[in-house]
């Protein structure tokens, strides 16, 4: 089972992707992350397969989030975001974007190759 971390600062939004998560894709999620800090408090501490991380998580810059990478190896990364432009950042970090005005399973298919990557 893959476990997962979600870094949003909205907590409706971390509780729907924990049960769209667990419920349809059977992932354990480990932890939840608001901020820059509690994103690596939690990294540390809870050891994810996988990071769900918001583009625009307070207190994380685009090299915050390039230096997350670099330390975070082993972590696969899923950057989510409401601005569809953000996935030219994912796309430059080499990594999955999830837009977040998405329909659930266009999501969900997203969320299943970061898993079984």
């Amino acid at each position: 089972m893959t476990h997962i971390l979600i870094a949003d600062a909205d907590p409706r939004t971390r509780q729907a992707l924990m049960l769209l998560l667990e419920h349809k894709l059977a992932v354990d999620c480990v932890g939840e992350a608001w901020d820059r800090a509690s994103l690596e408090r939690q990294l540390t501490a809870a050891k994810p397969d996988a990071l769900l991380l918001d583009c625009h998580l307070p207190g994380l810059t685009t090299a915050g989030i390039t230096a997350l990478l670099e330390r975070s190896t082993g972590v696969r990364l899923a950057l989510m975001s409401v601005d569809a432009d953000d996935a030219a950042l994912a796309e430059r970090l080499n990594t999955t974007f999830v837009y977040k005005g998405a329909l659930p399973e266009e999501a969900l298919a997203v969320l299943k190759t970061l898993i079984s990557a």
